[in-house]
């Protein structure tokens, strides 16, 4: 069976281009403390826009349109989303058996 999921970012806006996702996920990278904020802050922006997770997608996926750190990056940043903004569904007694407190 499968859990049922639901998306809490599902919003009307459009993702970042792929260019400009790639951007500033490189920014976030950054050691330079305001540049690091700054990305951090439009990532967060982004992250509810419609098709934003689909297009960190195929950031991570993409072979040679992005470097390693980049794509760990992406990586990372999906793996927030979800785990922030995804919940299986509370009636799903399979689901339930998967969860990690």
């Amino acid at each position: 069976t499968r859990a049922i999921i639901r998306c809490t970012y599902c919003q009307s806006t459009m993702a970042l281009p792929i260019e400009q996702l790639r951007q500033v996920l490189s920014q976030s990278l950054s050691p330079d403390v305001t540049t690091r904020q700054n990305a951090e802050r439009a990532l967060l922006t982004s992250q509810t826009s419609q098709g934003h997770a689909l297009t960190v997608l195929r950031l991570i996926s993409s072979n040679d349109a992005a470097d390693g750190p980049v794509r760990q990056s992406a990586a990372v940043h999906f793996k927030n989303m979800v785990k922030k903004g995804w919940s299986p569904d509370p009636d799903d007694e399979d689901a339930k058996k998967f969860l990690v407190p």
